[in-house]
């Protein structure tokens, strides 16, 4: 009996232990971009939870990485670059930071692009 009893405090502890780190790891993830349609040149702000970091890059589709500001916990200011010439108008929106891709779909569309 003792050692069923040990048994089952160790599964109990275990199953804690598997709970709580998941709870305690950071989940940032991207949710939008405001305004989510433009020109290259302006200014948007994506949006999310859990960022923090020190660099900060984004990528619209294929275009060349930019540098992003990361404002706080729940939004990054980015500038638009130039539309790739190979991508469609509207192209996902790739974020990371400290080197770490951040999870999460979000659509820029590119109005007046060629």
């Amino acid at each position: 009996m003792r050692k069923l009893t040990t048994v089952g405090l160790v599964l109990i502890m275990l199953i804690l232990v598997c709970v709580a780190i998941p709870m305690n790891a950071s989940a940032a993830s991207i949710t939008k971009i405001t305004p989510d349609k433009g020109k290259a040149g302006r200014t948007t702000i994506i949006h999310g939870v859990e960022l923090e970091g020190n660099t900060v890059h984004v990528r619209f589709g294929q275009s060349e990485m930019v540098m992003g500001e990361l404002l706080n916990f729940k939004t990054i200011k980015v500038t638009v670059p130039e539309k790739n010439p190979t991508d469609p108008e509207e192209v996902p929106v790739f974020v990371w930071i400290d080197k770490r891709p951040v999870p999460g779909i979000i659509w820029f569309e590119y109005i007046g692009a060629k």
